[in-house]
């Protein structure tokens, strides 16, 4: 399961609230302009239909209205643009029946028609509209600026909900454990007790019994290193350099005693490296454990260490019958179970994962079906 990317997600969420605010406005934009350049359009078809009567009728005309007559090259100005701009207007709408023309004088839209010969330019001061468009791109603008901020505060919120439940989650994860860890020490206390107090009581006891009492004592003590693991999760683990053969061969015996089966070895002739030995003897038991538990008793299994290029490397392989090269990238997920008729909780690798990650060390599964699995730890 790929791991949540706090950055990611808020990149994410921002790029996608930020397209959906420049569509809200954008629209909002486009509806309002074509709206004031409809009424621009309608007003000034209307004012050039009115001038056209009053011209008909010889009416007087409005002084507030301006207007051009072109006639076989004269031309009558009653506007209060200048004739070398007018000019200019005029030759930019030889071929064109419209045109905007903004100046110091004012925004004008200005159409034209022909009538009796003539030429007529209807000129309509469109100043006021513009300006409405002006305030109203500026009051987007604004609106905008203040709702990217807005947008930053949401994208923040809903990238950061996540982790916040998880970490609820976690916290509440370690509290059970701690709780559930911390009961565990009682009885298990009084299980060591009671080996000693055999051991007290027995004197007369033979070598083999004294060799399983004593296994017996290690392995307690082993769980009551991890119960203290647990209850104190947030505290720095001890590492020491040590010599690995011996830890691997005691987990190997523990296996081989209990499950009446022969593991292959193959170490270098010393192996000293810098580890916490209980992280060493839960790595192993979890892939023996798993190598064991998904096949057959008759299944081969080989444990390889060596030190290359100063890091630690463990391989456990067996001939068992291997893993499907699709499941083998879920294999470490929590309580991920590939073969479900197998009693287990799908635990023991997501705890490998997190015990090779405090090394910064790497997991590599090789594995073909039916021939064999192999696990190359890296620390």
């Amino acid at each position: 399961m790929k791991s949540y990317q706090f950055r990611d997600a808020f990149i994410r969420y921002t790029l996608l609230l930020t397209a959906i605010m420049f569509v809200l406005y954008g629209s909002l934009i486009f509806i309002y302009n074509n709206q004031v350049n409809t009424e621009i359009k309608e007003t000034s078809e209307q004012n050039l239909k009115d001038l056209k009567v009053d011209i008909q009728s010889k009416e007087s005309i409005n002084k507030g209205r301006y207007y051009i007559i072109q006639s076989k090259g004269h031309i009558e100005n009653h506007s209060k643009l200048s004739y070398a701009t007018i000019s200019k207007i005029l030759e930019r709408m030889k071929n064109s029946k419209s045109y905007k023309y903004e100046g110091t004088s004012g925004i004008f839209y200005i159409i034209k028609d022909r009538m009796d010969q003539k030429t007529i330019y209807s000129i309509t001061d469109v100043s006021d509209y513009e300006e409405t468009k002006d305030l109203l791109y500026n009051l987007m603008l604004f609106l905008m600026l203040f709702t990217l901020l807005f947008i930053v505060g949401a994208a923040y919120y809903l990238a950061i909900k996540p982790i916040r439940a998880y970490e609820e989650m976690l916290r509440s994860h370690q509290t059970f454990l701690q709780n559930t860890t911390h009961e565990m020490k009682t009885p298990i206390a009084s299980v060591s007790l009671g080996i000693d107090y055999i051991k007290a009581l027995e004197p007369n006891l033979t070598d083999k019994s004294l060799q399983s009492i004593s296994k017996m004592k290690q392995e307690i003590q082993y769980i009551q290193s991890l119960i203290s693991k647990t209850l104190n999760i947030s505290s720095k683990i001890d590492r020491v350099a040590v010599n690995i053969i011996p830890i691997l061969d005691y987990t190997i015996e523990q296996f081989e005693n209990l499950f009446q089966m022969k593991i292959e070895r193959n170490y270098d002739a010393s192996i000293i490296y810098t580890v916490n030995e209980d992280d060493i003897k839960q790595i192993m038991t979890i892939l023996l454990d798993n190598a064991i538990k998904h096949n057959c008793q008759l299944v081969d299994i080989r444990v390889k260490a060596m030190i290359k290029e100063q890091h630690l490397i463990l391989e456990v392989i067996d001939n068992g019958i291997g893993i499907q090269q699709d499941q083998i990238p879920f294999i470490f997920d929590r309580y991920y179970r590939g073969n479900t008729g197998i009693e287990g909780s799908g635990l023991g690798l997501d705890i490998l994962k997190l015990i090779i990650k405090q090394y910064n060390g790497t997991i590599e599964v090789q594995s073909e079906q039916y021939k064999q699995t192999k696990f190359i730890l890296t620390l």
